[in-house]
């Protein structure tokens, strides 16, 4: 086996499975191993800002790497502005680039450029291989650099690939996942709303449906750094529209502060018009269990209990009462469809008394 046999043969046990190639006299090993390899895709481009655009936009829709083959240092120069949207897209590419002989290399042919110097700016790594039995671990090495959302070049000196390499491919290699980013940073998220039967079939029963109003506390939660946060007080409720057309609902961090976190969410029909609005949501941490858990939590968490009058209900409580944390319950109930449950909502009721004050006016 040589040496570009084997770096096909890793580029493959490694999933990427498909080379956009614009090759010349120097990478024709490489386009005969391509022949005697099986499993890889080979496709042939005219022009190199064709390769370059046609392998960025393939590893973001498959999103896994795409690899390319390049003729020496112009023909990785013709692909640069696309490889440079690449690596400014974070888009993982491994290109392979063919270099002369590196015993040629002296003679400074026409063609002859210094390719790791035009390759690294719109690279993530760099490296030229220097004998057959490393080209299998230096591709091992480029995919690794690649990752999901990097650019790695590997440069092939024509005698590196005829060469003979005894050792043969290099298999899988474990990927390092993504960073993940930090909750505390996260500001804005979105989310499909998707109503279940149950819950479709009682909508007109409520104004605002408190599984719907759930569904977007719960958005909090991606923004909430590992903490557990109860919603406390909520500043303005707004209803324009019928709450079975809601589809989405976008949350946005307005502040955010040790003690609290406040937020904005909309909740949005297919058309992207706004259904029903709550702002100054505010919710705080609760850290703990056991009594010091329960202290932190003395001035703003309370019980409830729900009292049945007619078709009508009254709260019970001390202190302030969290309209947000009583449509949390309800929610609960709701989507366990409890026999008893009530059928009317406190919070029903104050945005109906609400819209006939509207009216009046």
């Amino acid at each position: 086996m040589n040496g570009a046999e084997s770096l096909l043969n890793t580029l493959i046990n490694n999933d990427i499975t498909v080379c956009f190639t614009n090759p010349g006299t120097s990478e024709m090993h490489f386009v005969a191993a391509l022949d005697e390899v099986e499993g890889m895709r080979c496709v042939l481009c005219l022009f190199e800002g064709v390769l370059s655009g046609a392998a960025d936009g393939y590893a973001r829709m498959a999103r896994k790497p795409a690899s390319t083959l390049l003729h020496l240092g112009p023909g990785l120069g013709n692909a640069l502005a696309n490889i440079h949207n690449a690596k400014k897209g974070h888009v993982p590419m491994v290109n392979i680039v063919g270099d002369h002989a590196t015993y040629h290399l002296q003679y400074d042919a026409p063609l002859t450029a210094d390719i790791e110097g035009i390759a690294r700016p719109v690279s993530d790594w760099v490296h030229t291989a220097r004998s057959p039995r490393d080209i299998a671990r230096d591709t091992a090495e480029a995919i690794r650099q690649a990752g999901i959302g990097r650019v790695a070049t590997l440069m092939l000196p024509a005698d590196v690939s005829w060469g003979d390499n005894p050792d043969g491919p290099e298999g899988a290699v474990a990927v390092a996942p993504p960073a993940v980013v930090p909750s505390k940073r996260v500001d804005e998220a979105i989310a499909r709303l998707v109503i279940p039967p149950p819950i479709g079939e009682d909508l007109g029963r409520y104004s605002f449906h408190p599984a719907i109003l759930d569904a977007g506390f719960q958005m909090l939660a991606a923004m909430s750094d590992g903490h557990t946060f109860l919603p406390v007080s909520v500043s303005r409720l707004a209803l324009h529209g019928s709450t079975g057309d809601i589809a989405w609902a976008y949350a946005r961090v307005t502040d955010r502060t040790d003690a609290d976190i406040s937020a904005d969410i909309e909740f949005v029909d297919e058309n992207g018009e706004t259904v029903a609005a709550v702002r100054g949501l505010v919710c705080r941490p609760i850290e703990g269990a056991g009594a010091s858990g329960r202290s932190r939590v003395q001035g703003f968490l309370y019980e409830r209990k729900w009292i049945a009058s007619g078709n009508a209900l009254s709260v019970a409580s001390s202190g302030r009462m969290p309209i947000s944390s009583a449509a949390m319950s309800m929610s609960r109930m709701a989507i366990h469809d409890r026999p008893m449950r009530p059928r009317t909502m406190f919070l029903a009721a104050r945005a109906n008394t609400a819209t006939k004050a509207r009216q009046n006016r």
